[in-house]
């Protein structure tokens, strides 16, 4: 479940707040102030475990390495795998 970060209108103070937003259409009341509170647009912040295995839309499969295994491929690289694929 999503992280939202909340600011109140009056006192400015910030909290967070764990669920979904289609619970959350209002913000909740500031815990200080019990005033309805806005929600910020903040940053998000994730690590993917490596080695990581990624499947595209078209069922492939593809393993990437930290130490220079294998590498994402570039649009151009990927555009021309699929040329093949399909010709």
């Amino acid at each position: 479940m999503p992280l939202y970060e909340f600011e109140c209108p009056i006192c400015k103070q910030r909290f967070e707040e764990l669920g979904s937003i289609t619970n959350m259409p209002l913000g909740p009341s500031c815990p200080d102030c019990q005033v309805v509170t806005r929600k910020l647009v903040s940053l998000s912040s994730f690590r993917m475990a490596v080695p990581f295995t990624v499947v595209d839309s078209d069922g492939r499969v593809r393993h990437y390495q930290p130490d220079g295994g294998t590498k994402l491929p570039s649009v151009e690289d990927e555009a021309k795998e699929l040329k093949k694929e399909y010709a």
